[in-house]
């Protein structure tokens, strides 16, 4: 916009008095404009209230006169806002104009913004105020009114409820879509009308505010803004009168303020400290004094007057830094500065050979330094003068290495002399610079060391040449003699005459030697000569004995020499095994102590230690005769003898470890779980025996006999006693005169036996292995199967089992510690000592195990339990029943506080291996090399176990303390010229696996197979730097390594394999479904947190369902193994929201394809949605009426477009898919009654049914109205021998309502009614007007699609049949069998929309009415009450009458004809009037009732109007 409106009301104001509070003598401003235009003022009064009965009680306020409220801001100021919005007739007043009906509001269609002829007006005035637009913040607080809310009224801080709008405003809901006289509803608090609705008022920027007649309630806020170029027409925008004072801005001054025009202000310059006052810059420049500041006004006065224009001015204060003198005498700088200027000074002497600076006075206090030649001046807001002073020159002598040294003038005599150290003499002066030597005077000599100078015009320096005194040294029998300074360092060397047999002894005299007792030395040379000696002794050499004692440390030639009386192993557990070295003269090499003879050479020997031999202690035999107790780590030769069954016990230690206890597939007490032991402990590798029995406690209680065979029939009562013995598992104690109080007081290595626990004795049993057996039964045991005589075996008469544990299978059940209980749980167990005791009422049991010589296979497996009574029961006559049985056993467990591990020494020497307690100290050693290599190092599996600080990998013999684990070293050789081997860790989930390997070596590596629902995902290098070689894959579970030249290390990593999404996005109301389960197959599912509505597939871990509830939740999916692992992940759920735009009615058709690009209408299709995702579908078809319904969305695809799928059981289905982002909903039907060839369905979402969507109500506020339509018929198809050929034109009416509702309503050709209730569809092309009307008895249709199009409101649209849709008319015959008097007409629609007040009579007055197979034109005149008839005067045989409702623009009317009969008969017809392309027109049609071939036919024929 080019101008603002205000200047067009600028004229209207002679003199404005404001002030500053609401309720003042001057709150309204009344302008008088009914002098008109050629005025050259406007009376003006003011007003603290409004009139008697309002503004509005006296239209002159509203017609010829401007009313303005004044409006104080919270800041104090104020301006003027017009209380009514600029009427038509304060336009006419104004600009001379004759606009109709003047208390209308002005609209921009009226008045441009780009107006500049209200400018002179405004030059007219003398009102002192200036008429723009507001801006929008003024506007919008001048309609609050201090409310803070969408509206101002409904109390203090006004409402968001639009409830009371209708009393304020004038909008769609109550406007009926026209524009109102202003002042008619209630004002805001500050009596401003019109502010909501009625005309959008304009404000700075291009926009609007307020809404207008046609918008809804939410349009028409306090806050609402358009855009003028936005969706709201030009017709609707309006005005608002804003007025205030001009502004006198002061930059750099004072005066300024808000002030009428020709108001005199003196404003007055602020002028700074060291500044001068220049000018007044005036802005705009075109302001002149004559112009509008008034003849006192001076640019070049500090103070002055200015008598205020009409409109806004800037004066700024102009001003420039005030200069002020610096005189600089006998310098350079002076010259004119400003204050605190800093200014550079240099003081320039006359002649610089014979004066020199001596300082500054005068205003000193500016200077930075004073005594400086150079300095600074900070100028101080004055001026100022300084002046250098100069004395006599002085140059500076220098002497060095001497005294003199000073300042001195020309030609001064100065005394110089040198300064001479001991041991030195003066030798001569050197003069610098040598050119003034000449200058020194004739007492100067160069060769004195005391002279005069006399000082010349110059800086001299004299440097005293001073020379050290030589003096001679004598070396005896060695090296170094000559002159030397005193205090030189000089080197002396010993020379012996036969070096083999003498070596030096020492020099003299000493004092000045460094080290007397060297042969290589130095001496520092005294103040004069000097003599040194160098002595001689007989030659010793030395001897150097590595790891064991010498007799000396040195010998001479032929000495006998004892070595090895103590040896110092490098390492320990090492013991000596030979001597190496210089070994030619050794006496003995593979001894010690031993002696050699001294060569006349240097001897170095060294002592070769082997490991010591660590024994193992496998086996513990305890003899029972002498009670002596002996170990080895081997059978005897020749195996086990019946001496160790009768009068020894031998025990096997059997190491500390873990295993599975019980069997997945025996008895029900045998419910696996994981026990670990902790401790190792000795188990009797035989069945206790008879002989032994009666060894240890003198009795034979056996039934069977035999000194070999197992005792049986004792008790557990008889092996631990009945008192102290019954305390297990509280303590272990027993019963001194037991079997077992006895065997361990025979020795403290069995002083703690004891029966084992059960977990002992099943570990024992199983010895490493995990099935039923320990071995082939057969092999192994006793039992029903192969004892044909039925009783007890020599024990160890079978195979021992891989632990060399003997008849641990069949023979005699042998009892344990624990007491028995039917089930021990599957939590997994540590040292498990078993039950605390039994329940009351529950027989004393102790558990037995191992089945016996009459047992089954089943009952002698290796987690077979059984159980005895605990001790001999008495009747209640006293008499013992004996439970003792020939069948039941026992063997004795030793316990140890120590836990074994086993150790493989591969390539190693001594200690190959076997089993070792924790803590041990074992030596290494390796094989001998092959020929051509050497030991490089020592490889250890698992890797990263602590062996202790002895274990150093790369030394042949190191310490390795026992780990607590099994582990394997193996020596590694490598070649004699390699240097070295690195180390490689594979830090497996197992345990680490370590390798040696050279740099360079090309190797593969492999992960393990990953864990039950785990996946292998990649490599950690460390350290991440190492590189491994181009075939490196770091994703892959196989690679290639090419070893780097450094230890590395790599570790596999898994992660959960279940898919890579980190988040899931179910939308609620849509079907979802996820596969949780990939890659956790097979297994057992189950979940937590899922959302309302989704279950998991317990068989595939497929999450689906519909989600009902938006939110975000957390998941927690659990698959079980069939390993019984589980795996446990959480998913990240967020359901979102059904778009609205999913939710809600759509409408539309379905449709067939007749030809390519041409469609038929074939039904109407409504589908609801609601925010839960449910839907419903009806389909009315010509012959069917079909309803659909579904729980939920079937799907989506892409971002935006969602599916859903309806079965009827009939067959009938319907597929359908929105876009969410357009509302557009395309699909099929098809199925069942339907047919196989599918429907096209198209539908669109009424977005009208939402009253607050602002952009809909405006699409449906361009096309709500009334409309007519003609239904021309373009082409006919009949039955030839009926020929019922139609050619009248039919017509329908459009009423577009509120909600998108469009009632259908009229008739065909044939006078059949039409009527429907249909839904607008719109979009960028126009709306649309599905139609599908049954017709004789749904035996018939008319069916179509007509478009609205043409412009932005209802008076601008046009009504057509849209091309690609065919618009038809059919019938199908008079009886259901379809008789020759059927027709299929194709229609084509011409209409606009209807105008009810405004043309009728002006539009058709002279138009001809014709009718088609008549002769007569008959004109129309202007009927009674605006209507319209035939001319009465115009001859009319045929007695034509018509007649036009203007309300409805339906035309009907009737003509008289002969029949075929003969006969006069009256033939009615209707029709429409409309426009098409700006003409009007109109069209219908009549009827006449026929025969033809015997048939009684009803045929249209066309009645139209054709334009004067």
């Amino acid at each position: 916009m080019k101008k603002m409106l205000s200047t067009l009301f600028a004229a209207c104001v002679t003199a404005v008095s404001m002030s500053l509070a609401q309720g003042d003598p001057d709150t309204y401003a009344v302008i008088d404009l009914s002098a008109g235009s050629a005025a050259t003022s406007y009376p003006v009064s003011y007003m603290a209230g409004e009139p008697a009965g309002g503004w509005t009680n006296d239209l002159s306020y509203v017609t010829n006169k401007l009313v303005l409220r004044k409006i104080v801001e919270t800041n104090g100021n104020h301006y003027y806002m017009g209380v009514f919005e600029l009427t038509r007739g304060q336009l006419n007043c104004l600009k001379g104009t004759s606009y109709g009906d003047p208390q209308l509001p002005v609209s921009h269609a009226e008045h441009q913004f780009s107006d500049e002829s209200f400018n002179e007006a405004l030059k007219k005035s003398g009102s002192g105020l200036l008429f723009e637009y507001p801006t929008e913040a003024k506007w919008e607080y001048a309609c609050r009114a201090g409310t803070t809310n969408d509206y101002h009224f409904g109390g203090e801080g006004g409402t968001n409820d639009s409830a009371s709008l209708g009393d304020y405003a004038w909008y769609n809901d109550n406007s009926g879509f026209s524009v109102h006289p202003v002042g008619q509803k209630l004002p805001n608090p500050w009596g401003l009308y019109d502010l909501y609705g009625n005309m959008a008022e304009y404000c700075v920027g291009d926009v609007v505010r307020g809404g207008t007649y046609r918008l809804p309630a939410n349009s028409c806020t306090s806050t609402f803004s358009s855009p003028t170029a936005g969706f709201i027409i030009p017709e609707d925008q309006g005005y608002r009168v804003y007025a205030r004072r001009p502004i006198l801005t002061v930059n750099g001054g004072t005066g300024g303020g808000n002030f009428l025009q020709g108001t005199t202000n003196t404003i007055t310059a602020t002028v700074p400290p060291h500044y001068d006052f220049l000018y007044w810059q005036v802005d705009p420049s075109s302001v002149t004094n004559a112009q509008g500041l008034g003849e006192l006004f001076s640019t070049n006065n500090a103070t002055t007057d200015v008598v205020m224009p009409l409109g806004d001015v800037t004066l700024t204060a102009v001003t420039t830094e005030t200069l002020y003198l610096l005189t600089v005498e006998n310098g350079t700088g002076s010259g004119s500065y400003t204050n605190g200027q800093v200014v550079t000074i240099t003081a320039n002497p006359t002649n610089t050979l014979l004066y020199e600076f001596d300082g500054w006075i005068g205003d000193i206090s500016v200077l930075a330094d004073a005594a400086s030649p150079t300095t600074t001046v900070t100028i101080a807001g004055g001026p100022a003068t300084v002046t250098a002073t100069y004395r006599d020159r002085r140059y500076p002598l220098t002497v060095e290495n001497g005294t003199g040294s000073g300042s001195y003038t020309n030609g001064q005599v100065v005394s110089v002399e040198a300064t001479v150290p001991a041991h030195h003499a003066f030798s001569h002066w050197e003069v610098d610079p040598p050119s003034v030597t000449n200058a020194l005077g004739a007492g100067f000599s160069a060769t004195n060391a005391t002279t005069d100078v006399v000082m010349p015009l110059a800086d001299v320096t004299l440097t005293a040449v001073i020379e050290p005194i030589l003096y001679p040294l004598t070396v005896v029998n060695g090296s170094g003699s000559g002159s030397y300074t005193n205090g030189q360092i000089v080197s002396i060397t010993a020379n012996p005459t036969n070096t083999l047999l003498f070596e030096f002894d020492g020099w003299v005299p000493a004092f000045a030697v460094a080290d007397p007792t060297n042969a290589t030395t130095t001496m520092v040379m005294p103040g004069g000569p000097a003599t040194v000696t160098a002595t001689y002794r007989d030659k010793s050499f030395p001897v150097t004995v590595n790891f064991a004692s010498s007799s000396t440390a040195s010998a001479i030639y032929g000495a006998t020499v004892t070595i090895g009386a103590t040896t110092t192993p490098p390492t320990a557990e090492h013991e000596f095994d030979h001597w190496e070295g210089d070994i030619a003269t050794v006496a003995d090499v593979n001894s010690v102590p031993t002696t050699f003879i001294m060569p006349a050479t240097n001897v170095t020997l060294t002592a070769i230690f082997r490991p010591k031999f660590k024994p193992q202690n496998t086996f513990l035999a305890l003899n029972l005769s002498d009670n002596s107790v002996s170990y080895s780590d081997t059978p005897p030769a020749g195996g086990w003898t019946d001496l160790h069954k009768t009068t020894q016990m031998v025990f096997r230690k059997i190491p500390a470890g873990s295993f599975t206890m019980g069997s997945a597939a025996g008895q029900q007490d045998e419910t696996q779980h994981a026990v670990t032991l902790t401790k190792d402990f000795y188990l009797g590798i035989f069945e206790v025996t008879q002989k032994q029995w009666e060894e240890v406690r003198g009795t034979t209680p056996s039934f069977f006999d035999g000194d070999t065979l197992p005792v049986e029939r004792v008790y557990y009562s008889d092996i631990r006693g009945n008192n102290l013995g019954n305390g297990w598992p509280a303590n272990s104690l027993v019963d001194g005169d037991s079997f077992m109080g006895r065997l361990r007081s025979k020795d403290s290595a069995v002083g703690a036996a004891d029966l084992p626990t059960e977990a002992q004795w099943e570990y024992a049993c199983r010895a490493g292995t995990t099935g039923d057996y320990a071995g082939v039964l057969n092999d192994l045991a006793w039992y029903a199967a192969n004892n044909t005589s039925n009783s007890t075996k020599a024990v160890g008469s079978k195979q021992p089992n891989p632990w060399g544990l003997y008849d641990m299978h069949g023979n005699v059940w042998e009892i344990c510690l624990d007491w028995y209980t039917y089930s021990l749980g599957s939590v997994e167990q540590t040292d498990p000592p078993g039950p605390g005791g039994v329940n009351p009422g529950t027989p004393p049991l102790r558990v037995t195990r191992g089945g016996c010589y009459e047992s089954s296979a089943e009952d002698t497996r290796s987690a077979r339990r059984s159980s005895i009574i605990a001790t001999n029961l008495t009747t209640g006559a006293g008499q013992e029943i004996s439970s003792r049985q020939p069948t039941v056993g026992f063997r004795v467990a030793v316990p140890q506080t120590t836990t074994s591990f086993a150790l493989t020494v591969v390539n190693g020497t001594v200690n190959t291996g076997g089993v070792f307690a924790v803590g041990t100290a074992i030596g290494l050693s390796p094989l001998p090399a092959p020929a051509g290599m050497k030991f490089g190092v020592w490889q250890v599996n698992p890797a990263g176990l602590n062996l202790g600080a002895g274990f150093v990998p790369n030394k042949a013999q190191p310490l390795l303390t026992m780990p607590a684990s099994a582990l394997t070293v193996t020596a590694i050789f490598i070649p004699e010229g390699a240097s070295g081997l690195y180390r490689f860790v594979q830090n497996n989930p197992a345990g680490a696996v370590e390798s040696w390997r050279a740099g360079g070596e090309a190797f593969t590596i492999r992960a393990p197979a990953p864990e039950p629902g785990y996946r292998f995902s990649g490599w950690t290098v460390t350290p991440a730097d190492a590189n491994l070689g181009a075939g490196f894959a770091a994703d892959a579970a196989e690679t290639q390594v090419v070893m780097p030249a450094m230890d590395a290390a790599v570790t596999p990593e898994y992660v959960l394999d279940v898919p890579d999404y980190t988040q899931a996005t179910p939308t609620a109301g849509v079907a979802f479904m996820l596969d949780a389960g990939q890659g956790q197959r097979p297994a057992t599912f189950s979940a937590s947190g899922l959302p309302r509505g989704l279950r998991i597939d317990r068989a595939t871990g497929v999450i689906s369902g519909v989600p009902s509830k938006p939110g975000d939740y957390t998941v927690t999916v659990t698959a079980l193994h069939a390993n019984g692992t589980s795996t446990s992940y959480t998913l990240a759920f967020t359901v979102q929201a059904l778009d609205t735009a999913l939710q809600g009615t759509f409408t539309g058709y379905c449709y067939e394809e007749d030809t390519p690009g041409q469609r038929r209408m074939r039904g109407l299709v409504t589908f609801k949605a609601t925010k839960l995702g449910r839907l419903t579908a009806k389909v009315v078809l010509q012959t069917l009426n079909l309803s659909f319904s579904a729980k939920s969305w079937s799907g989506v695809s892409g971002e935006s477009d969602y599916q859903a799928v309806m079965e009827r059981r009939q067959g009938e289905r319907l597929e359908v898919e929105v876009d969410a982002e357009t509302g557009l909903l395309t699909g099929t039907l098809s199925g069942g009654r339907v047919g196989e060839e599918p429907l096209n369905v198209t539908l669109q979402r009424n977005a009208f049914l939402d009253r607050k969507d602002a952009e809909a109500q405006a699409a449906l506020a361009a096309y709500k109205g009334y409309y007519t339509v003609a239904l021309p018929i373009e082409a006919c198809e009949t039955d030839p021998a009926v020929d019922n050929l139609q050619s009248g034109s039919g017509y329908v009416t459009l009423t577009v309502r509120d909600r998108g509702v469009v009632k259908v309503a009229g008739k065909m050709a044939d006078g059949t009614r039409v009527s429907l209730s249909t839904t607008l569809l719109v979009d960028d092309q126009g709306a649309y007007v599905p139609l599908f009307v049954k017709l004789y008895g749904r035996r018939g249709i008319f069916a179509g699609l007509l478009q609205l199009a043409g412009g932005t409101q209802p008076a601008d649209q046009q009504v057509d049949a849209v091309p690609a849709v065919r618009l038809e008319w059919l019938y199908p015959g008079s009886t259901m069998a379809g008789l020759g008097d059927r027709f299929d007409a194709q229609l084509s629609a011409t209409g606009a929309y209807y105008d009810t007040v405004g043309d009728l009579q002006a539009a058709y007055l002279g138009a001809l009415l014709q009718a088609e197979g008549m002769e007569w034109a008959m004109p129309l005149v202007a009927g009674r009450m605006g209507s319209l008839t035939v001319d009465p005067a115009v001859e009319n045989p045929q007695a034509v009458k018509f007649k036009a409702v203007r309300r409805s623009g339906l035309f009907s009317g009737s003509f008289r004809v002969m029949n075929e009969a003969g006969r006069n008969v009256t033939l009615k017809y209707v029709g429409v009037l409309t426009r098409q392309d700006g003409a009007y027109i109109g069209d219908g049609a009549y009827v006449e009732r026929r025969s033809a071939n015997g048939r009684s036919v009803k045929s249209s024929y066309r009645v139209w109007l054709d334009a004067p």
